[in-house]
């Protein structure tokens, strides 16, 4: 009888890839959650109002990075450009997050399109603390999917 491998879902495994570019400085991922948009329909009187399933919709996709010197700017660049626009239907980019087992294969890839740099917030400071400085980026997501 052939042996049974046991892929498990590691946090820790995985790639960051923004616009087709890899990030490796991305340490942290928090994914968006997904939920059915509620309808009301309601004709007038409280006893015949009824709910409905809506479209499907995303929350907010947050990365967080360790700052280093030669880091690259894209994130930064992105959320600029949104600001400075504020027509964010040119600026959209493809995100897609895969996660790997133990020996590097991918056992799930998540795509992400119709994103843009929604917000950024800059690392913590202090004087006491010698751990690395992080920054996060916060990305409005249009669509996912998994595969």
């Amino acid at each position: 009888m052939p042996e049974t491998k046991i892929r498990l879902l590691q946090t820790s495994f995985f790639k960051f890839m923004y616009d087709g570019t890899h990030m490796p400085t991305v340490t942290d991922i928090d994914l968006p959650r997904q939920e059915y948009e509620k309808i009301d329909h309601d004709n007038g009187s409280r006893e015949y109002s009824r709910e409905s399933q809506g479209r499907l919709q995303f929350g907010d996709l947050t990365i967080q990075r360790d700052v280093h010197k030669d880091m690259s700017t894209k994130f930064y660049d992105e959320f600029d450009l949104a600001r400075k626009t504020g027509d964010t239907s040119t600026i959209k980019k493809p995100i897609m997050v895969t996660v790997k087992d133990q020996e590097d294969t991918t056992i799930w890839t998540l795509k992400f399109t119709g994103t843009w740099v929604k917000s950024y917030s800059p690392p913590t400071l202090s004087s006491t603390e010698s751990t690395t400085a992080t920054e996060s980026f916060t990305f409005s997501v249009d669509y996912m999917e998994s595969e």
